[in-house]
């Protein structure tokens, strides 16, 4: 059960009802955490809106690259099988998809790899690059734009992550298949 409960879309302004419609989905097909978020209409303004301009400079697969590392290094449980399921969707490969899970480096992809080593870079030194770390990554093609845009969907997914997870937001029935004992093992709140 959830601890912040989802909205009901009827009790919302038009609005705000729109939009979460236009984002989360139809009636029928919802992403749950943004139902959680829209108990504040004006963060899940700022949320669609911080989505909206940042997906632009990645692609959906290396936004999920992004996404997957951030649900492991924050523990997020609703988020990693989410993402899992979003990567299934647009076709990736399912080892590759349970190795990002466990945590390996997609060596055979090496622009998805150097995202991931940014990622990891970027989190365990708080941003702090010395600067041959940032010489490296810009010859490997992490440029300015893309350093920055990634340090947005690292502050987008911190978000989405820590709501999660002090929401206790529920896992939409579409997502259950990829929950599996690897994103358990990953997300547990003692890791």
């Amino acid at each position: 059960m959830p601890r912040i409960k989802p909205v009901n879309r009827n009790q919302l302004d038009p609005e705000t009802r729109s939009l979460l419609k236009t984002k989360s989905g139809g009636d029928e097909a919802r992403w749950n955490v943004f139902e959680g978020v829209a108990n504040n209409a004006a963060t899940l303004r700022g949320i669609f809106g911080l989505s909206d301009s940042i997906n632009q400079g990645l692609s959906s697969l290396e936004q999920e690259v992004v996404a997957i590392e951030m649900a492991r290094y924050n523990g997020c449980g609703y988020c990693l099988p989410a993402h899992r399921f979003v990567c299934n969707e647009l076709g990736v490969e399912q080892a590759d998809i349970d190795a990002m899970t466990r945590g390996e480096l997609l060596t055979q992809q090496p622009q998805l790899m150097v995202i991931q080593q940014f990622v990891r870079t970027a989190l365990n030194k708080k941003g702090n690059l010395d600067d041959k770390e940032f010489a490296v990554f810009q010859s490997r093609g992490i440029n300015d734009e893309k350093m920055i845009v990634i340090l947005s969907e690292i502050a987008f997914y911190t978000f989405m992550n820590y709501f999660n997870r002090l929401a206790g937001t529920e896992i939409e029935e579409q997502v259950l298949p990829h929950v599996s004992e690897e994103v358990a093992w990953v997300t547990s709140p003692d890791r």
